[in-house]
């Protein structure tokens, strides 16, 4: 199990710089906006920001139910889960 937490503790690690890279180029982008061809990158940019936490949220979903499936059937497994969850988010 020590090796299943340690590739979850990975997982989030990289969903969080992932997600401070891309909000620091998004802010970027907004300050260079000059043009239409940039705004219309910087709207689409902008979109998938929005789906990519979308899959963000699937992705500690998917975390916290299998972390809560290691005690499947148990007392424990619900507030594993919601545990879980709270410490992704």
């Amino acid at each position: 199990m020590n090796w299943r937490y340690n590739s979850a503790q990975s997982h989030r690690l990289f969903a969080r710089r992932a997600a401070v890279i891309l909000s620091l180029f998004i802010s970027v982008m907004h300050v260079q906006a000059q043009t239409q061809a940039t705004m219309n990158a910087q709207a689409r940019a902008e979109f998938e920001r929005k789906e990519s936490q979308r899959g963000w949220l699937a992705f500690r979903d998917a975390e916290a139910a299998f972390a809560a499936d290691q005690l499947r059937g148990g007392s424990m497994a619900p507030t594993i889960r919601y545990e879980t969850m709270a410490e992704l988010t």
